[in-house]
């Protein structure tokens, strides 16, 4: 059970977030870069959502 431990947590977790992996060596904004990217068609709807979300709320109150 110790070396299970060593190895999903330890290993894969806490290591690949603290240290290079496989070769791979960029930098600590990548994860951050490559979540808007893949994100951005949607992140177009956004505005549209939060508005259509404010406007619901607003008649409920009102």
């Amino acid at each position: 059970m110790n070396s299970l431990y060593k190895f999903i947590f330890l290993q894969q977790n806490f290591d690949r977030l603290s240290t290079a992996v496989e070769g791979n060596s960029g930098s600590p904004w990548y994860y951050i870069v490559e979540l808007i990217k893949y994100s951005l068609p949607w992140l177009l709807f956004l505005p549209n959502g939060l508005f259509l979300a404010w406007k619901k709320t607003a008649e409920k109150l009102g």
